[in-house]
């Protein structure tokens, strides 16, 4: 996503480390074992397996931009910041090494340095991990073509990232941003360049404190690129970590865009497995809905109460296809000024006080994906995975399949279960000159537990988009009203622990 920068810079986000092969293959592994559940298409009863919810709640994470100078990132005190972010429940933030000179580097640094302080393990949340920092490390091709410009920089950007204030912080390194947007008819070069770079740095003593950490392959703007990088050299048998930007399209849910076609038979999802033969679990560093738009300004932009209804599905969809993690896009809007799309993808609105940029309120899609982060809970939590065996019908009785109603079933520490479902239908028409919000009714779905628990099953389900009340119900048997919201649905055996979430508060 290219977004206005400070300094004339236009945004990057970067290159990573280079791992030796087999470890960086046994690391891959890692990242994929427990996530990639193919949630089942099940139309009737059968044998749901639920992941651990701890796994779902790690899946999350949000965009930051702390180089942005004159921006909210910059202004707003760290402390706020932090507060947001716990609010959401959210523990890994995608940031930027900064590749400006060292002296403007100073300032972005030291703030994220005091962010992954004020989150430290367990001030996020009880038994929370702490605040880890997804980096960029290469400069955007355009504004640094040569080869030995770009070298230096990429060693820059290392060297900070195992110096205090960001050593550390470090959970992932990221190539090139969306190389193929770029103004060059040779970028994928420029980026097999780049690569190249990172690995013989990282072979390094100097950055041996990276060498376990996984290495992102550059996420491509069109999918349909792929096979123009694979050609200027790529190695897929690298073991980097497959990284894409499945952004769901503004007509359409964000089920659509992990199913973008990129070649003949493959969708989006398929094409960036290419680049990475062993390298793991998909990351997803950038998703998500802008609603900075008015009728005159384009067809790219949704309603803020269609991206509260977005966002919660983007987080579930992914995770239920294997993504290990996604970034939204982002934390809060650049400005209040709707007149451009590239100002309203935050999860909290900004606003001018005293004619300087600040953070706002939280936007309907912060506070829903607090609600739903809130009452799946475990976050850190060591959990098991486990199943259930369930049917979901209609209201004549026949099975409902996955793709009229999707579903995610996740297990608690506890032994409980949160069982997500949703219609994958579109809620915003942008057709240019009459965008709206569009209404798609609810259907009656029951649902039969036909596995048995301690005291008889209990339920209590709540839509973490429209509010924060919930309504109760009892045995293995039960109906409920399903829109093209979330719906999640707490399973327990009755008088069983307690229902995560208590009363909500919004900010």
């Amino acid at each position: 996503m290219s977004v206005p920068m400070s300094r004339t810079r236009a945004f990057q986000r970067a290159a990573l480390p280079s791992i030796p092969a087999g470890r960086r293959r046994r690391l891959g592994l890692a990242l994929a074992a427990g996530l990639a559940f193919g949630l089942p298409a099940v139309a009737s009863a059968d044998v749901v397996q639920a992941p651990a919810a701890s796994t779902f709640r790690d899946s999350v994470g949000v965009e930051m931009h702390s180089t942005f100078t004159g921006y909210a990132y910059a202004n707003d005190p760290v402390s706020v910041l932090a507060l947001r972010l716990k609010y959401l429940g959210i523990g890994h933030v995608r940031e930027f090494a900064c590749l400006d000179t060292e002296a403007n580097c100073v300032a972005p640094r030291t703030r994220v340095g005091q962010l992954a302080s004020a989150l430290a393990p367990n001030r996020l949340s009880p038994g929370a991990p702490g605040l880890k920092f997804d980096y960029g490390v290469t400069p955007e091709i355009h504004q640094v073509p040569a080869r030995a410009d770009r070298d230096a920089y990429i060693q820059r950007a290392f060297d900070a990232l195992v110096s205090p204030p960001l050593a550390g912080t470090v959970e992932s390194i990221e190539q090139n941003n969306e190389p193929d947007l770029e103004k060059s008819t040779t970028w994928a070069q420029t980026v097999v360049g780049d690569d190249a770079t990172i690995h013989r740095l990282l072979a390094m003593p100097k950055y041996a404190s990276l060498a376990a950490v996984p290495l992102l392959t550059p996420p491509l703007g069109r999918p349909t690129a792929t096979p123009t990088l694979l050609a200027a050299g790529w190695n897929a048998s690298q073991g980097e970590v497959p990284n894409f930007h499945p952004y769901g399209p503004a007509w359409g849910g964000p089920e659509n865009g992990p199913q973008v076609a990129c070649a003949t038979g493959l969708v989006a999802l398929d094409c960036v497995k290419t680049l990475s033969t062993n390298g793991g679990a998909p990351i997803a560093t950038e998703s998500g809905y802008s609603t900075a738009g008015y009728f005159y300004t384009g067809q790219s932009w949704v309603s803020e109460k269609a991206q509260g209804i977005y966002e919660p599905r983007i987080l579930l969809e992914n995770f239920a296809l294997g993504i290990k993690r996604t970034y939204l896009y982002e934390l809060l809007d650049l400005k209040p000024d709707y007149s451009s799309v590239t100002n309203g993808w935050g999860l909290y609105r900004s606003m001018y006080i005293g004619g300087q940029l600040r953070g706002s309120v939280a936007k309907p899609a912060g506070n829903a994906i607090h609600r739903l982060q809130t009452r799946i809970g475990d976050l850190g939590a060591a959990a098991a995975p486990g199943s259930l065996d369930l049917s979901i019908t209609g209201a004549d009785g026949t099975a409902v399949p996955s793709s009229t109603v999707r579903r995610v079933l996740l297990r608690r520490a506890d032994g409980s279960y949160a069982l997500a479902l949703w219609q994958p239908k579109s809620v915003f028409d942008n057709t240019m000159w009459q965008q709206h919000d569009l209404a798609v009714a609810d259907l009656p779905i029951t649902v039969k537990l036909n596995s048995s628990v301690a005291g008889g099953w209990s339920e209590t389900t709540f839509r973490p988009s429209v509010d924060a009340s919930a309504t109760q119900s009892s045995g293995s048997v039960f109906t409920v009203p399903v829109g093209a919201d979330v719906t999640l649905i707490d399973l327990r055996g009755s008088g069983a622990g307690t229902i995560p979430g208590g009363d909500v508060t919004l900010r």
